[in-house]
C-alpha cells in the first residue's frame, strides 16, 4: 500500500483556487449526529475571500446542540455560529487552522485505492499510544445523484492505527457526501495502549449547490433540512444518557427503551472498568471507586441499539 507524505502549507503558500473537483460558492450541507449528543448543522459556502491576502473561501457554520431530559425530552441549546476558511490547490482542499496560523490538508480527490493521507500530526496519549489523523482510499467509482454521473473516493480510516480519519464518500463536486464535513473519531490502536473510540458517526443530510441542485438523504426522515435548527423543544429518537455528568460518586440510567441491556465502562486507556448486567432505565451505577478522569461507557438496550457516552469521574 503506498503512502503519500503531506505537508501542511503555511500562510506564506500561494494559494491557486480551482473549482474542477469542489463547490460554487453558495453551497450548503447539512448534518446531523446521534450518538456523543445529538446535532444537527449547516455549513455554507458564503464567498471567495481574503485571509492575510491569500485568496479563499469563506465558509460559515451554524451549530445546534440537542440535550435529552428525563422529564420533557429533547431541549435545544443556544446555537453557535462560527466562520471557518478553506483553499483549493490542484486536487488538495485545505482546512486554515487558526491556532498554528496554516492551512491543514482536509480532502485529496483523485487519489488511487489503497493511498494514505495524513490531516494533522499524531496525538500522543502516553507510552504506548501514538494515535494518528490518517484517512485511507479505500475505494473509488461513479454515481449519480440527480442526474449527473460524478466521481468518488470512498474514505476511512487505515484499520491498525487511525485515531481521527475522513469516514465517508468523498464526491466531486459535492465534498464529503455521506459522512461527516470534518475528520471524526475512527478506531484506536490494537495494542491495549489507547483509549476505545467508535460510534460517532455525524452524516450528511442533505446537500444543495447551483451545479448539483438539491440533494436529501433518504434516511434523512423530515421534510424541512433545517428543522431543527433553533428549535426550543423538539422530539426526537429514543433517548439513552448517563447522569449526573459529571459524576462523583454515582451515574443513572435514563432510556426510553424498555427490558434490559448492558452497561460497560472503559478507561481512557482501553480497560474495562464496570460491567453492569441487566441494566434497564433507572439503574443506578456507582462509580465512586474509580479515579477521577475521563472514560467512555458503551450502553447496549433491548432493542439492540448500541450507543457510546463520554463520562467524566470527579
Amino acid at each position: 500500500m503506498k503512502k503519500i507524505i503531506l505537508l501542511s502549507f503555511f500562510l506564506c503558500t500561494v494559494c491557486l483556487l480551482s473549482a474542477q473537483n469542489f463547490v460554487p460558492p453558495g453551497t450548503s450541507w447539512y448534518f446531523s449526529n446521534q450518538l456523543f449528543g445529538h446535532f444537527w448543522e449547516h455549513i455554507q459556502y458564503e464567498k471567495d475571500t481574503l485571509l492575510n491576502g491569500i485568496s479563499c473561501m469563506k465558509m460559515t457554520r451554524e451549530h445546534q446542540e440537542f440535550y435529552p431530559t428525563p422529564e420533557q425530552g429533547w431541549h435545544a441549546a443556544l446555537p453557535a455560529h462560527s466562520v471557518f476558511f478553506l483553499k483549493q490547490s490542484n486536487d488538495t482542499v485545505y482546512l486554515y487552522d487558526g491556532q498554528e496560523q496554516m492551512f491543514r490538508i482536509l480532502y485529496i480527490y483523485n487519489l488511487s485505492v489503497g493511498s494514505v493521507f495524513e490531516t494533522n500530526e499524531p496525538d500522543t496519549f502516553g507510552p504506548g499510544c501514538v494515535l494518528y489523523h490518517r484517512t485511507t482510499v479505500k475505494s473509488s467509482g461513479t454515481l449519480n445523484i440527480n442526474g449527473k454521473t460524478l466521481n468518488y473516493w470512498e474514505l476511512g480510516g487505515d484499520g491498525d492505527s487511525s485515531y481521527m480519519a475522513l469516514n465517508g464518500l468523498l464526491v466531486e463536486k459535492v465534498g464529503m457526501f455521506s459522512g461527516y464535513f470534518f475528520p471524526t473519531l475512527s478506531g484506536y490502536s490494537p495494542d491495549g495502549g489507547c483509549p476505545i473510540i467508535d460510534g460517532y458517526n455525524p452524516r450528511l443530510s442533505c446537500f444543495e449547490s447551483d451545479s448539483i441542485g438539491f440533494y436529501r438523504d433518504p434516511q434523512f426522515t423530515y421534510d424541512d433540512c433545517k428543522y431543527y435548527l433553533g428549535t426550543a423543544a423538539v422530539p426526537g429518537p429514543s433517548v439513552t444518557m448517563l447522569y449526573p455528568n459529571p459524576a462523583p460518586e454515582q451515574v443513572v440510567l435514563q432510556t426510553s427503551v424498555p427490558g434490559t441491556g448492558q452497561v460497560r465502562i472503559f478507561d481512557m486507556q482501553g480497560h474495562r472498568v464496570a460491567e453492569i448486567l441487566n441494566a434497564e432505565n433507572g439503574t443506578v451505577i456507582r462509580v465512586a471507586h474509580l479515579p477521577a478522569g475521563v472514560y467512555w461507557a458503551e450502553v447496549y438496550t433491548a432493542d439492540g441499539s448500541r450507543s457510546v457516552h463520554k463520562l467524566i469521574k470527579q
